[in-house]
């Protein structure tokens, strides 16, 4: 499973070079969505008008999980953060018991992640490292995760 990284720069101008997204000048998050979800290569071609135009294209009730990781990542990069939250939380009830432990965990690690980096955005500081927080507990490995969790703490140590 591929995860998407690129970077996105809020600094007046959105670039796009490994899914990244920056919510301030000193910070730049990471989200990763699947490349088995709807407007996937939209998104890695950074054609976040595209993807959003996919989605809204299908009923709620055809979408998995990776759809709405994905439709999560796309309503972080077109700075609806408010509903981005409660999408990655219906990507997260979504991940079910029919895949595979290790896969699951890995999954929902990417989506805590993706969660954490929208609650940041968001404003919620508080609620973002809980969730990064989270998602290392699932996957150790995540790298996205990992560099979000620094990020937080080291804007948080920064705001103190």
């Amino acid at each position: 499973m591929k995860f998407l990284s690129k970077k996105l720069r809020y600094l007046g101008i959105l670039g796009l070079l490994t899914m990244t997204i920056s919510g301030s000048a000193f910070a730049e998050y990471y989200i990763s969505a699947f490349d088995n979800g709807k407007a996937f290569n939209s998104l890695i071609r950074g054609d976040v008008e595209g993807a959003m135009k996919k989605f809204s294209q299908t009923g709620d009730r055809k979408l998995s999980y990776a759809d709405i990781n994905n439709l999560c990542v796309g309503q972080v990069l077109s700075k609806e953060t408010a509903g981005a939250v409660g999408t990655c939380l219906s990507a997260l009830d979504k991940v079910g018991p029919s895949i595979l432990y290790k896969e699951r965990s890995s999954m929902k690690s990417a989506i805590y992640s993706n969660l954490a980096v929208a609650r940041a955005l968001n404003g919620d500081k508080v609620g973002a490292i809980e969730a990064v927080r989270f998602s290392i507990r699932l996957n150790g490995r995540n790298e996205n995760a990992l560099k979000n969790h620094e990020l937080l703490m080291s804007n948080q140590l920064a705001a103190d």
